[in-house]
């Protein structure tokens, strides 16, 4: 193709060398040279009309080859559009299958859900009724039970004012016994040391030995003693006769001084109690002092008694060595009977130890209006 373009150029070129040269000038030589070249330019025009010729004797070939090559592929490919529009085929009809099955399976499972509902809402139902039974049998029975423990708080209460009544009345009557032993003792015991006494001197001079004689009198005289000292433990006649102040006044008195103990007493008046309560408080005073002389080794003691708003404020302090109060042993009543006492008059009691040493007794009665008095003051702590 390329050749065959180039020759009618070469040849065109040949005839204008040709023209181009003078007549005159034109010899054989040239004409030789000029169909040598013309031969030449043949061949290679055979030449390459040959290798044209082969080339397109090739292609056609390859052109045939490729033709059937093209049938088969066409042949190949219609065999696979066949294949694949069986296989699609196939998957639609699967696809059809399974949309199907889950057509059914969600008609199944909306039925299911549908059925769950309705057991939920029966189950919430019954659950509802059930709670609202039992809420109904807690709230019988809290109201039962409301009922029981206020039953059992007002017999508790009642059995409680029943145990201090009658604390109080046993104490009340062993103040009574007392009372009755403390003049028995004064009055009888009394008038025999007495009366002995009386029978001594009328003795005639000489009738006993002077040392018997002496004997016998300050036997005597201890049992007058020991009679005034067993009757006023009893039951104080300056309780009766002075009040409270006086007669805690004289047993501090005749309690320290045998053991050089000092004391302060601050007790303006009884500060209107009445009976039962001033002799309480004596008690309790008379019981803190016994355990002072016996374990506080103390050197001071100090007592005080006011009124506040709340009520009365009874403080009995020493100096002494102290003491736990968790510590202290179960037998010993003496805290106990402190305790016992104040609790009959609605009061409470603390026991504090200082930290520079001693103890001290606080005892809280409330404010009580009580006219039954002693003719010391009445009509209530103030």
């Amino acid at each position: 193709t390329a050749a065959s373009a180039a020759i009618p150029g070469a040849l065109s070129a040949l005839k204008e060398s040709l023209q181009s040269v003078p007549l005159g000038a034109f010899n054989w030589r040239d004409l030789e040279e000029a169909v040598r070249t013309r031969q030449l330019l043949s061949a290679k025009v055979i030449t390459e009309r040959r290798e044209v010729g082969d080339k397109v004797l090739r292609d056609l070939t390859t052109f045939g080859e490729g033709k059937l090559a093209m049938d088969k592929l066409r042949l190949h490919m219609a065999t696979l559009g066949k294949l694949l529009d069986q296989r699609i085929a196939l998957l639609s009809d699967e696809l059809a299958e399974e949309r199907e099955g889950m057509r059914k399976a969600m008609w199944l499972t909306s039925l299911a859900a549908w059925l769950l509902v309705v057991f939920a809402i029966g189950f919430w139902m019954r659950e509802r009724q059930r709670r609202a039974q039992l809420f109904a049998e807690l709230v019988g029975s809290h109201a039962l039970l409301e009922e029981r423990v206020l039953a059992r708080t007002a017999a508790l209460q009642a059995a409680n004012a029943r145990v201090r009544n009658f604390a109080s009345e046993s104490e009340r009557l062993v103040e009574l016994e007392r009372t009755r032993l403390s003049r028995e003792v004064h009055d009888q015991i009394g008038q025999i040391f007495t009366g002995i006494k009386m029978i001594l001197r009328t003795l005639q001079p000489g009738s006993l030995a002077p040392e018997q004689q002496t004997a016998l009198t300050q036997a005597l005289d201890m049992g007058v003693k020991t009679t005034r000292r067993i009757a006023a433990e009893l039951r104080p006649p300056l309780l009766d006769d002075l009040g409270l102040p006086q007669a805690l006044d004289h047993y501090l008195k005749t309690c320290f001084s045998p053991l050089d103990i000092t004391y302060a007493l601050d007790m303006p008046d009884a500060h209107g109690l009445n009976d039962q309560q001033v002799m309480q408080l004596f008690r309790v005073v008379q019981e803190a002092c016994t355990n002072i002389c016996r374990h506080a080794r103390a050197s001071h003691v100090e007592i005080t008694c006011h009124t506040t708003e709340e009520g009365l404020v009874l403080t009995i302090d020493d100096d002494g060595t102290g003491f736990d109060e968790g510590q202290v042993r179960e037998e010993a009543l003496g805290l106990v009977g402190i305790r016992e006492r104040v609790q009959l008059m609605g009061g409470t009691v603390e026991f504090i130890r200082h930290t520079s040493g001693g103890t001290r007794v606080a005892v809280h009665l409330p404010a009580v209006h009580n006219g039954h008095g002693n003719g010391h003051g009445n009509g209530g702590v103030a």
